[in-house]
């Protein structure tokens, strides 16, 4: 297989099948994020479209050495964030499963709290949602998920902070959401610090 950057500038250049081999890779895991940003699939689907139209008309911006999937997930989350706000609300997708191994029984005692986390997600405004996806299922740093935003890291943390508590107020006493948030196909731990 080529590199990255070899795909690059293959797909600059206009070379066909290069921008479809760049970014096949990073399909799954960019859907992922839109669903989670959109909760809603068809938003989803929508706005992932538009962001490969919308990557594919700027692949001639793309800074040569940074990580191509971190740009291309800001036009993915961006465009998530747009759609989000264009459409009416429709009933939205369930929280991801987590592939953790976990025993029957204690799947069966976590479901209620994962439903009641969920519903606290689907309460947070857009931004406040869209910093939790990155650092809690995609797993980046506060440094990429300001980068992705597009924002400082302060204000990364200021809105994962203020997310947190919000979190926290909505869940029962004594529950905390935090063992559930973690990147999505990880089996513990949080987003890296």
């Amino acid at each position: 297989m080529r590199d990255e950057a070899a795909l690059i500038e293959e797909a600059k250049a206009g070379l066909e099948g290069a921008f479809d081999s760049l970014v096949r890779p990073h399909l799954g895991r960019a859907f992922q994020t839109a669903c989670l940003i959109t909760q809603q699939e068809e938003l989803a689907r929508d706005a992932l479209q538009e962001a490969l139209v919308r990557a594919y008309l700027s692949l001639g911006r793309f800074r040569a050495g940074s990580p191509f999937y971190a740009w291309f997930v800001r036009i993915v989350v961006n465009e998530a964030i747009r759609q989000t706000r264009l459409r009416r609300r429709e009933p939205a997708l369930p929280l991801p499963e987590r592939a953790d191994g976990a025993t029957p029984e204690v799947k069966l005692l976590a479901e209620e709290q994962r439903l009641e986390l969920w519903s606290a997600i689907q309460s947070l405004p857009v931004h406040h949602r869209t910093v939790l996806v990155l650092r809690c299922f995609e797993g980046l740093t506060e440094a990429e998920t300001a980068a992705v935003l597009g924002v400082s890291p302060g204000t990364v943390k200021s809105r994962m902070s203020r997310t947190r508590r919000a979190l926290e107020r909505r869940m029962s006493k004594n529950k905390s959401p935090w063992p559930l948030l973690r990147p999505l196909g990880t089996s513990g731990g949080m987003a890296r610090e």
